[in-house]
């Protein structure tokens, strides 16, 4: 028996930036930079820039996620 998460979107969810719902690659960009530019998550790029398949739900957390929750995730992975 498999459990299933089911998320219910509002247009806040769906990150509006600038008055548009950005982009995949926009999301990527964006999420790109903050770990570029965040000493903690910056050796770890390669891994955290993945093609996970979560897609741009993984994007939207890696722009908003607290950079502990982060680094955590990462330091799981890499084990």
């Amino acid at each position: 028996m498999h459990a299933y998460h089911i998320t219910v979107q509002t247009e806040e969810d769906l990150r509006i930036r600038g008055g548009h719902t950005m982009t995949t690659q926009e999301l990527y960009e964006q999420a790109r930079e903050r770990v570029q530019h965040t000493p903690e998550l910056a050796p770890h790029e390669e891994f955290i820039l993945a093609d996970w398949p979560e897609g741009d739900d993984h994007w939207r957390w890696v722009i908003d996620a607290p950079v502990e929750e982060i680094a955590s995730w990462v330091e799981a992975g890499t084990r």
